[in-house]
């Protein structure tokens, strides 16, 4: 072989060897940029999941719920993990409308006033109380919505649903618990 052909192979060599340096390098970046966005959606679900988590289960053993289950104050974790919320926080008819009318109230589902919404409230607040408790032990159908008998559970009493009507009226701004 000559100079210029020891020459040439050493060059090819050297610029194989460097193209293998640059294509390692750029590996080890790529890897580890997926390595970080994939640590990073792990600790995200994670994250997703503690914020989803459900606070409460739906009873249909039919017993007693105690109040601190069904109130909105804010809730602690106890030693077996399960989350309790503090009665005395709660509002009277708080736990009552928490068992039920939240479902349609809150979101204004079927034609359901929103709770502390003045103007949906307009035409059925003047009406009192009284009035009021008669269309949800009864139930309403019309074209302003629907109201389901009891409000779908007939295990409420009329004192629970009373103590809810007034906690629903209380938390309008004009009536400051009827």
């Amino acid at each position: 072989m000559s100079g210029k052909q020891d020459e040439s192979f050493f060059r090819g060599i050297y610029f194989m060897m460097s193209a293998l340096v640059i294509l390692a390098i750029a590996i080890v970046f790529i890897a580890s940029e997926i390595y970080r966005d994939h640590a990073v959606s792990q600790q995200t679900e994670a994250e997703i999941a503690e914020r989803i988590r459900p606070i409460g289960e739906v009873n249909v053993s039919g017993e007693k719920i105690s109040a601190a289950a069904t109130s909105s104050a804010a809730p602690t974790t106890t030693d077996a993990g399960e989350r309790t919320v503090p009665v005395a926080d709660a509002a009277p008819g708080e736990a009552e409308y928490r068992k039920i009318c939240f479902t349609c109230h809150e979101q204004g589902i079927a034609g359901a006033p929103k709770t502390g919404d003045p103007a949906a409230w307009a035409e059925r607040a003047p009406k009192g109380v009284e009035a009021l408790l008669h269309s949800v032990i009864e139930g309403v159908s019309g074209p302003n919505g629907v109201m389901l008998p009891r409000g779908g559970m007939a295990s409420l009493t009329d004192a629970e649903l009373e103590a809810a009507v007034r906690y629903m009226l209380s938390r309008l701004p004009d009536q400051g618990g009827i």
